[in-house]
């Protein structure tokens, strides 16, 4: 399975479609968060073919990993990455797929931008489970 995203609370899931994915307020970010704590480009999620990193982008309220400020950090499969120190996400990946994954992919296709799968909160699995409980109350608002 391709790397995901798993927002804190259950929301749906949202797949690493592509090698550098920018979150932030702005329009053109790949995972939105229209929130004034966030900043227009905060930090991007970038793959270079061998690992997924996080790298903050001079963001005014700075991004985590595991609850530790970094500005450029190497991800493993299950860290938890906090933009904005509110806004979390759990990480999971197979770093053999990944690369398998996007050497494969046509330079068209490494840029298509994908939305979330369908599963719901208690369908999430192992992801969910490191998260706290007040956390579904944090995400559920933004569920549709």
């Amino acid at each position: 399975m391709a790397g995901r995203l798993f927002p804190a609370g259950g929301a749906r899931s949202i797949p690493l479609s592509k090698p550098i994915m920018y979150i932030g307020r702005a329009p053109e970010c790949d995972i939105r968060l229209s929130f004034s704590v966030v900043s227009n480009r905060h930090c991007a999620l970038i793959f270079d073919g061998f690992n997924w990193t996080v790298q903050d982008l001079g963001s005014r309220n700075g991004t985590r990993v595991n609850e530790h400020w970094v500005t450029h950090h190497v991800l493993q499969s299950g860290d938890t990455v906090s933009v904005a120190a509110k806004y979390r996400f759990t990480i999971e990946f197979d770093i053999a797929i990944e690369r398998k994954r996007f050497l494969e992919m046509p330079e068209v296709d490494r840029g298509s931008v994908l939305s979330g799968d369908d599963r719901t909160f208690t369908e999430h699995g192992p992801a969910t489970k490191r998260l706290e409980p007040h956390d579904k109350d944090v995400w559920s608002k933004f569920e549709k």
